[in-house]
């Protein structure tokens, strides 16, 4: 799930507006990448809570193959939910393994917005030639701590 990566120092004046991605504690975004090899396309929207801390919360909802996926990784628990099939999973004996695979790709995901300049969409091409598309992007929304638990 490396989607490549980028540069900038993320703070962009954009008449006024600073955005400040590197420096944010929230995070919320949609992410859509249209996989060349498998001529698929994958979407994700992402809510990060507390980024950059060993309590970083990740809540992941997934649409692939018209298949509907919640992650729900909570570093301050060290706890991961999945919901899949109308059912929550409790995979916590994961967890080394969720967060490595997901923060991640969260990682590439922040890196590549570090560029952003606060205005509309921003899209990428990876190494590999996956286009991926970030957008509906909220640079410290408030996210409510029940977002990161299951219910």
């Amino acid at each position: 799930m490396d989607y490549g990566s980028g540069g900038g120092d993320g703070v962009v004046d954009d008449g006024g507006t600073t955005v400040d991605v590197a420096g944010a504690s929230s995070l919320q975004y949609t992410v859509s990448v249209n996989l060349v090899e498998d001529s698929e396309s994958v979407e994700y929207t992402y809510m990060i809570k507390n980024a950059e801390t060993s309590d970083m919360m990740m809540r992941i909802e997934m649409e692939s193959s018209g298949e509907s996926f919640i992650y729900i990784i909570n570093g301050a628990q060290e706890k991961v939910w999945v919901y899949s099939e109308d059912e929550w999973m409790d995979l916590s004996d994961f967890f080394p393994t969720y967060w490595d695979t997901w923060n991640s790709a969260w990682e590439g995901y922040r890196t590549n917005l570090l560029d952003w300049t606060g205005v509309g969409d921003w899209s990428y091409t990876t190494p590999n030639g996956d286009v991926v598309r970030i957008y509906d992007i909220n640079v410290n929304p408030s996210l409510a701590d029940s977002l990161f638990q299951h219910s």
